[in-house]
């Protein structure tokens, strides 16, 4: 760990390894901050999820496509009952093209930081917003373009 963390340029780390609900393995590598240079504790460093969150939503939306609950390759306004996604030039996405990455979805954002909890906008309403604002820039499946748009969606479908 430690030579792949000093190779990728990571300043700290941490391997933790579960089985249902009992840690069976937990260590920390690096450094949480590096001034001053405080070890990376799994126990009492924290972590910010950000990102994290797409490999359990993923993860989430397989597990529904395998029940044959959600269908990777259906029209994602299939799934949306209070709002729809807007189209590129009559273009719908799909699932895959979301967990790809490849919907055509445009990375602009609007209204999600706030200073209050109270200002914070639920999923449902930031994504019926965005659409309406911001439609897909290009058509579905041609290019691959990192989009957290996309995972809140795939969120809101599941």
């Amino acid at each position: 760990m430690n030579t792949e963390l000093e190779k990728l340029h990571i300043p700290g780390a941490a391997v933790v390894v579960t089985q249902e609900d009992h840690i069976l393995f937990s260590k920390g590598y690096g450094y949480e901050d590096l001034e001053p240079k405080r070890a990376f504790d799994p126990a009492k460093t924290m972590v910010r999820v950000g990102s994290l969150t797409k490999s359990f939503s993923a993860s989430a939306t397989m597990k529904l496509v395998e029940q044959n609950k959600l269908d990777l390759n259906e029209d994602v306004n299939r799934y949306l009952h209070s709002y729809k996604a807007s189209q590129y030039q009559n273009h719908p996405f799909n699932l895959h093209q979301l967990l790809t990455h490849t919907a055509g979805l445009d990375e602009a954002i609007y209204d999600i930081n706030s200073s209050t909890r109270a200002g914070v906008l639920p999923t449902e309403q930031y994504l019926s917003t965005y659409f309406e604002n911001q439609p897909p820039i290009r058509k579905p499946g041609i290019q691959y373009e990192y989009s957290n748009v996309a995972f809140s969606l795939i969120g809101n479908i599941g």
